[in-house]
């Protein structure tokens, strides 16, 4: 994930759309769709950027907080070997 300023739900960009319908996600993670936030969602999404591009938490902490929302929903994390929380430097 990167620090884009242009993006504006951050990288919650990469798993959800503004607007217009649900369309497949951009890569390959078995059938994901990304969903359209609710309208009401977008000023908190739009916090949410800009807390990230403040750096106001690590993308180790973003991972870990993902993954355990994952877990918490009964969602297998794939044994990658940490290939998908592979961090690049900045």
């Amino acid at each position: 994930m990167k620090y884009k300023a242009d993006d504006k739900f951050g990288p919650l960009g990469m798993m959800i759309r503004e607007s217009g319908p649900s369309v497949p996600a951009p890569f390959r993670l078995r059938s994901f769709i990304r969903p359209v936030l609710p309208g009401e969602l977008h000023r908190d999404a739009e916090c949410f950027r800009q807390e990230w591009l403040t750096q106001e938490f690590s993308k180790a902490e973003l991972g870990s907080e993902i993954e355990t929302y994952l877990n918490e929903c009964g969602e297998d994390i794939p044994d990658t070997g940490g290939g998908w929380r592979a961090i690049r430097p900045k």
